[in-house]
């Protein structure tokens, strides 16, 4: 079993470098990761929660309208949530899904980048809420978040972040 595990986190964490490196590459205005959006997403996998709001706030000055953004502060949300256990806290942040999808409505809806940060961050609030026992609005956000992938899988088979 412990072999298991660490061969799931050494995926797990191959994964997040591929993501990260392939990220880095976007040449969309709408989806850029810059130095400190970058070390905001770092430090969040280390969960230094504070280094990487300072980080995060950096680059939303300079790019105010980047869904590479949005994306960590939804990352920022599930480390909170999912290390506090805060109910409350959760109750205060639920209605950060839907506010973080329509700010990425807002953006290039033609890059591969938009579906699959939607669908990741539907994934995200997926085990945001079973964590805190919303077992059906988990479910329904985990479907949706397999539907939203598997068409950007399908309207862009080159693109690299496709795990489905």
């Amino acid at each position: 079993m412990y072999q298991a595990t660490f061969l799931s986190v050494k995926y797990l964490l191959i994964t997040y470098f591929l993501c990260i490196v392939h990220l880095a590459f976007a040449n969309n205005p709408d989806y850029v990761f810059d130095d400190d959006n970058t070390k905001a997403y770092h430090d969040l996998l280390k969960l230094k929660l504070n280094s990487a709001k300072l980080h995060l706030i950096k680059s939303q000055e300079r790019l105010p309208n980047n869904g590479i953004n949005i994306y960590i502060k939804n990352c920022e949300d599930l480390a909170k949530l999912i290390i506090s256990e805060d109910y409350k806290l959760y109750e205060q942040l639920a209605g950060n899904e839907q506010s973080r999808l329509k700010e990425l409505n807002k953006l290039d809806k033609s890059s591969p980048y938009y579906n699959f940060l939607r669908g990741e961050i539907k994934l995200q609030w997926a085990i945001i809420k079973l964590k805190f026992g919303k077992e059906l609005s988990a479910l329904t956000s985990g479907i949706n978040a397999y539907k939203i992938l598997k068409r950007n899988a399908e309207a862009f088979p080159d693109f690299l972040l496709i795990f489905l």
